[in-house]
């Protein structure tokens, strides 16, 4: 069971009445979990569709179901080396590959695709879809300590942060003990099943992809 804890808002301060009320707090917190292996499972059934298989993986989550998803999701380029704040780094940029960008242009636009390596000029996605994604690993432990995703401006073709998902304070190998993996929901906060919003959508992805053939 993988579960998430999602905040939102800031501390707000109220005056003290001297009159005993409680203080209120401006943060929301939310709690989702989901199966993984019903989400895993689903996605068996529909012959491991990439599309389907994307969805499974973010409804799992961690970072080498990322890493995983991005490795057969995505078309990557050379590696360069890169200084950023004196320490070494190993970028690599990919963009979606055919089998995921059919499900999303024509035959016409894909043919376009298929002849053209400018990524400036290809076929713009959905406005909530990233057209590219830039990762950052550590030159001597290869742990990816950012994963950019991009998107092309409309008018300028230049490119610009989408999501930035930064990996700070990390600590390799080190013991864990087994009472961090018992997680107990905060109080009054009720936890929020999302296991089947991510089975419905491998369904859908499944017959979108049956409906084209």
């Amino acid at each position: 069971m993988l579960w998430t804890s999602h905040s939102s808002g800031r501390e707000v301060e109220t005056p003290d009445t001297g009159d005993g009320s409680e203080k209120k707090s401006g943060i929301e917190r939310r709690i989702t979990r989901r199966d993984v292996r019903q989400i895993l499972r689903e996605a068996a059934r529909h012959n491991q569709r990439h599309q389907c298989l994307l969805f499974a993986e973010l409804g799992v989550g961690g970072i080498s179901e990322l890493l995983g998803s991005l490795e057969h999701t995505m078309a990557f380029g050379k590696v360069r080396n890169e200084q950023i704040d004196g320490k070494p780094f190993l970028v690599v940029q990919g963009r979606w590959n055919i089998d995921v960008l059919k499900n999303f242009l024509d035959e016409q636009e894909l043919e376009e695709l298929r002849s053209n390596t400018d990524a400036r000029q290809l076929p713009r996605l959905p406005e909530h879809m990233p057209d590219m994604v830039r990762l950052y690993f550590d030159r001597d432990s290869l742990f990816p300590r950012r994963v950019l995703y991009l998107k092309r401006h409309r008018s300028t073709n230049s490119l610009r942060s989408m999501l930035s998902l930064n990996f700070v304070d990390v600590v390799l190998n080190a013991p864990v003990d087994e009472n961090e993996f018992n997680f107990v929901p905060p109080d009054k906060v009720f936890p929020l099943d999302v296991t089947p919003k991510y089975i419905q959508q491998i369904r859908d992805a499944a017959n979108r992809a049956t409906n084209r053939n």
